[in-house]
């Protein structure tokens, strides 16, 4: 049985912050129709969060890195910018498959040393931007 060939890709932010940016304007956009048909001061101060929680999401959104997946033969590693912390060691999974485009979840594995920042990170990639690449991932 041949191993895995070991393979690099780019994760895309630009996809993962539109799409982002569209649940965020849609959940906003129907709490908003929400809150006019009722017309009560509950629903303006519900409408009033929602606003804020989008408006936070997207300023921490704005953040966003480029992300770097590599897997080596033996362990999934991802990494972020050079000031960003070290490479993280752990595993990734298939979340979404629409043939042209992935979504992936890659978890850092606990047993490493704590490191700060998110254990779980959500990678979107595309077929055009990874063509040599697409089969081996």
């Amino acid at each position: 049985m041949r191993a895995a060939p070991a393979v690099a890709v780019t994760a895309c932010p630009d996809l993962a912050r539109g799409l982002l940016r569209l649940l965020s304007g849609l959940a906003v956009s129907v709490t908003a129709l929400w809150a006019l048909q009722r017309g009560d001061g509950l629903a303006a101060a519900v409408t009033g969060l929602v606003v804020a929680g989008v408006a936070w999401l997207l300023w921490r959104d704005r953040r966003a890195s480029v992300q770097h997946l590599k897997w080596d033969g033996v362990d999934w590693w991802l990494a972020g910018p050079p000031h960003a912390v070290e490479p993280r060691v752990g595993k990734v999974a298939v979340a979404l498959d629409l043939d042209r485009w992935l979504l992936l979840r890659f978890r850092a594995d606990g047993t490493e040393v704590p490191a700060p920042g998110p254990r779980t990170h959500w990678l979107a990639l595309r077929r055009r931007e990874h063509p040599a690449e697409w089969h081996a991932l």
